[in-house]
């Protein structure tokens, strides 16, 4: 009679199982790891150090040789708008408001809302950067000291080469005719000096500049809210002064006593929209925190310079040793083939 051993001998084995088979996976990946570290890692601790060393002076030394800028913010809340209070009224004359040909008498969600989309606008930083001449604050390395703009307009080139002067229309006085950078490339730079954030769930704006000079970071900051803030205003004066001219003509063409006590309502509600304008300096946007002037820099930061530089120092001895053994490896392949 023949042993169990032995006649198990001729059975196949039973398949490990799935857990068995992970966890085996699992020794072999650590390992691997401790085989990469061995060979990588531990013979080569003192290069390592020398090279993360030599890589952290290097990146403090491009920090100290960059130009050190400063960032200021304020922050401002959204004003309701100067016909928040007569939202009742407004909504009961919308309708006389629309026959008489002028819409909605604003106010309100829309005010706000716009007001909010109005300060993230191209238009405004145009209009800013033409009244503090951003031409020769942002780009003053690009002119001369007669004020000659050095960089040549490629486009300008273009066009006079390819059209001609005919051809040339008053939009195209900003890059053809206007000394000085055009208002694309003056844009492209504002967007790298300010960041303009707005919450429409809190209704606040956040304006922040990164600038050279803390001073000017500071005042560009502050003087940015007030600028939107005096055009708002002054937009919302010159249209409710649009709409009591347009109403009073309309009571001399309405006879109706009703129509003419609800036009004289309309006219009371612009004549309050003007004078709340008129006597606020912060018509659309309330100054919770004003920018002050910046006494640390806000680039570069050399702690971050010297970490980084450290890691890609080491991080480059490291490639270095991969590429050295691959290197290796493929040239005794191929002295083998030739060989063979």
């Amino acid at each position: 009679m023949q042993d169990k051993s032995s006649a198990n001998k001729g059975e196949p084995s039973a398949p490990e199982s799935p857990s068995r088979a992970v966890m085996l996976a699992s020794q072999s990946d650590e390992i691997d790891l401790e085989a990469l570290l061995g060979k990588y890692v531990l013979p080569y601790w003192k290069k390592y150090c020398i090279w993360g060393f030599a890589g952290a002076v290097v990146f403090t030394a491009i920090s100290y040789l960059l130009t050190p800028k400063y960032e200021a913010g304020v922050m401002a809340q959204v004003q309701m708008g100067a016909t928040a209070s007569s939202s009742i009224m407004r909504a009961r004359m919308s309708g006389l408001s629309s026959m008489l040909g002028l819409g909605q008498m604003g106010g309100g969600d829309s005010d706000f809302l716009y007001n909010m989309n109005y300060i993230t606008s191209r238009d405004v930083a145009d209009a800013f950067m033409e009244k503090y001449d951003f031409r020769h604050e942002l780009f003053y390395d690009d002119y001369e000291e007669d004020g000659t703009y050095l960089r040549p307009k490629s486009l300008a080139k273009l066009y006079r080469k390819v059209l001609g002067e005919d051809y040339l229309k008053e939009d195209d006085d900003d890059i053809l005719r206007t000394p000085g950078p055009s208002k694309q490339v003056m844009y492209k730079k504002f967007e790298k000096v300010f960041t303009i954030v707005t919450d429409e769930k809190n209704l606040t704006v956040n304006v922040s500049v990164r600038w050279e000079s803390p001073l000017k970071a500071k005042q560009w900051a502050n003087n940015y809210i007030s600028f939107v803030n005096n055009i708002l205003r002054t937009k919302a004066i010159n249209e409710s002064n649009l709409k009591i001219k347009y109403l009073e003509g309309q009571i001399k063409e309405r006879p109706e006593i009703e129509v003419q006590n609800s036009i004289y309502s309309l006219i009371e509600d612009e004549l309050k929209k003007i004078s709340i304008a008129e006597s606020s300096d912060q018509y659309a946007f309330k100054v919770l925190e004003r920018a002050f002037l910046p006494e640390k820099k806000a680039f570069p930061k050399r702690f971050m310079f010297l970490f980084g530089g450290g890691f890609l120092g080491c991080f480059a001895f490291l490639a270095r040793l991969v590429y050295h053994d691959f290197s290796g490896k493929i040239r005794e392949g191929l002295k083998t083939n030739q060989k063979i």
